[in-house]
């Protein structure tokens, strides 16, 4: 896909949105790659996450303050992987 980065010094204004698969295990085993380029690379990550999730991986990433996380629901969801398909938007 000509929207997705493979390099993390393409990463402009060290600002990612981070769209993995939105399940509870696909986040947690996402949770080092996320902590890697926030911790170790000081990349501000904004992760969507479902909201029935929520709680539950705000607790995951609570010590990491350049993880931002923001709650959606599966209409959300449907409109922005038609953005990512437009090329409205970035994914790592």
């Amino acid at each position: 896909m000509k929207n997705t980065i493979y390099k993390i010094k393409k990463i402009k204004n060290n600002k990612v949105l981070i769209h993995h698969h939105l399940g509870l295990g696909d986040t947690i085993i996402c949770n080092g790659l996320v902590n890697y380029l926030s911790n170790d690379k000081g990349i501000e990550c904004f992760l969507p996450v479902k909201r029935h999730y929520l709680k539950m991986v705000t607790y995951l990433y609570k010590d990491n303050h350049r993880v931002n996380l923001f709650g959606i629901d599966m209409k959300q969801e449907t409109m922005m992987l038609k953005a990512l398909q437009k090329k409205m938007i970035y994914k790592f």
